[in-house]
């Protein structure tokens, strides 16, 4: 079958890496607030390691990428006006 793109998705539990991070973990799923944010403040998550393979699907994740992304993105707003001096010298 042609395509221009192929995306593999697979369902996968992360409770080592999660462990190791100190990051809460309930049921073998790293746990998330709605902005996709973790219990570490600046350690965001989203797709099959969030959420319970029978309701995982990759346009799920990519909506997770999606929330993420604009809570980082205010994360380092608020940051930045918070800081002046740090973002005027990178």
């Amino acid at each position: 079958m042609p395509g221009d793109a192929v995306i593999k998705a697979i369902g996968q539990e992360k409770p080592a890496l999660a462990h190791e991070l100190g990051l809460d973990v309930s049921g073998g799923y790293i746990v998330v607030n709605p902005k996709m944010q973790t219990s570490l403040p600046r350690v965001y998550a989203g797709g099959d390691c969030v959420r319970v393979r029978g309701t995982a699907s990759t346009v799920m994740a990519v909506q997770d990428g999606k929330y993420a992304a604009a809570a980082i993105h205010g994360q380092l707003l608020q940051h930045a006006e918070s800081h002046p001096q740090e973002a005027a010298h990178g």
